[in-house]
């Protein structure tokens, strides 16, 4: 099509394959290929001239169009390679959502205008490739995908902490065999990997503000990301216990659906969740 276009612009097999910088030979036989299988005489052929027929100049104004949107579509393609623009389609859990990552959607919205955020709150296994996402921010085993990249990057660490009149007048338990008839509020996916450690009776969720405002009712022993409790522990409304008990570690992932070609808003949204981690 392209050489098409340009035997009809040049009217001349020459000068169309000087400017492709390919033979004559070629640009002849992939002109006679194209009348084949459109079955059209596009172009009357003598020793001085080549000029299109009525049909020619219909095809080679169309393929033109074609031509040209593709070329805006690869202008497109590498703009988003490049700068980051377009919509940033984000699976986030609501421990993530509701703390730390307000603050660098803020900054980096302000920082990128081309880009819009699409961020859903999502406290369950994930699966980047079938729902369509860009990239996710997860934690631990949220990630279901097989085809992804991911990232590990460590972040934190859960606190076992209950109110203080849940605990009473008991002294603070320490180890996980001090727990008698207590309940242990847990996120739901780090449930195996406790249950292993202790012998007792688990409420579970998926999401860690639920898990805080059960234990902040008096309801058990909650095991709380140390981000989400800091202040409930300054202000003395949570109480930590389990100070020498072994506990899950957090790790948070960043994950894409691939290595190969990933676009700049995705790039460089995660330099951003980087930076804010590495302060």
């Amino acid at each position: 099509m392209r050489i098409f276009v340009q035997v009809v612009e040049n009217a001349s097999f020459a000068a169309a394959a000087r400017a492709l910088d390919i033979s004559p030979a070629m640009a002849t036989r992939a002109v006679a290929s194209l009348e084949s299988r459109v079955r059209s005489r596009l172009l009357q052929r003598s020793t001085r001239s080549v000029t299109p027929t009525d049909i020619g100049l219909d095809y080679a104004q169309r393929c033109r169009a074609i031509l040209d949107a593709v070329a805006q579509a690869d202008e497109v393609a590498v703009k988003d390679h490049v700068r980051p623009s377009g919509v940033l389609r984000i699976a986030l859990p609501s421990t993530l959502a509701l703390t730390i990552l307000p603050k660098v959607f803020s900054d980096f919205t302000r920082r990128y205008p081309e880009v819009s955020l699409d961020i859903s709150i999502v406290d369950r296994h994930i699966d980047l490739v079938e729902e369509g996402y860009d990239m996710a921010i997860a934690l631990d085993t949220m990630l279901t995908s097989e085809s992804i990249v991911s990232r590990c990057v460590p972040f934190g660490r859960f606190i076992a902490c209950c109110t203080p009149a849940y605990l009473g007048s008991r002294p603070v338990p320490t180890q996980w065999s001090e727990l008698n008839d207590d309940r242990v509020l847990c996120l739901r996916r780090f449930t195996e990997k406790v249950r292993a450690l202790a012998g007792v009776r688990f409420d579970t969720s998926t999401s860690s503000a639920m898990l805080r405002m059960l234990a902040l009712e008096n309801c058990g022993v909650a095991l709380l990301p140390d981000f989400m409790v800091g202040d409930d522990l300054r202000q003395g409304s949570l109480v930590q216990v389990l100070n020498t008990a072994p506990l899950p570690e957090m790790c948070l992932w960043l994950a894409y659906p691939t290595r190969q070609y990933i676009s700049a808003k995705v790039s460089k949204f995660i330099e951003a969740v980087l930076s804010t981690l590495e302060m």
